[in-house]
């Protein structure tokens, strides 16, 4: 037998665990890592390499600040909050998604994915819907694609336009959805 005797204690602990404060102290005080590893030996015979110092730093955190040190929690827990919401924002936005930050928050904190679409790009009963009415005049049973090239907009707006004029009561489809279109309300 070797003379090692092993015991169910604690995994591995670095020979610098007991000084943690101290090197802690010392490296917010500016020493660089090989001035702590010289410092151990200096005042506690302690020889150690600056790659066990350098080591040590990095698994226990030493010397290193938070921004976010010296904020209470529930502060702390709601800027963390927002900034993950505007880190997602603006990772999805660039990848082409539209949703609002709020509705970026909405989908964080609740996951909800069902928004209430508003009009992005035209006011209700606006200069579009004017174009609009009047194309389903002068061009009887006009599909949405047909509407969309006139108008110049997108499909989105054109069908949230056409939507709110079918609501309003002014226009009405006729036909299947493939093969049917729009026409002016025949008022009675």
């Amino acid at each position: 037998m070797s003379g090692k005797v092993v015991t169910g204690g604690k995994p591995y602990q670095s020979r610098l665990a007991p000084y943690e404060a101290e090197i802690d102290r010392l490296r917010l005080d500016g020493a660089s890592i090989r001035g702590i590893a010289a410092e151990m030996f200096a005042r506690h015979g302690l020889a150690v390499s600056h790659n066990a110092v350098a080591s040590f730093l990095k698994t226990h955190r030493l010397g290193r600040r938070s921004f976010l040190d010296g904020i209470g929690e529930t502060r702390k827990r709601e800027l963390l909050r927002q900034l993950r919401a505007m880190w997602t924002h603006d990772s999805t936005s660039l990848e082409g998604n539209t949703l609002t930050l709020g509705d970026t928050m909405a989908v964080l904190e609740y996951g909800l994915t069902d928004f209430t679409v508003e009009p992005i790009n035209e006011p209700l009963n606006g200069e579009l819907d004017e174009r609009l009415l009047k194309l389903a005049k002068t061009h009887p049973g006009a599909q949405l694609p047909y509407m969309k090239s006139v108008v110049g907009k997108s499909l989105a707006t054109v069908k949230r336009a056409i939507a709110a004029l079918v609501a309003a009561g002014l226009i009405e489809h006729r036909g299947s959805k493939k093969t049917g279109g729009y026409y002016v309300k025949e008022v009675v």
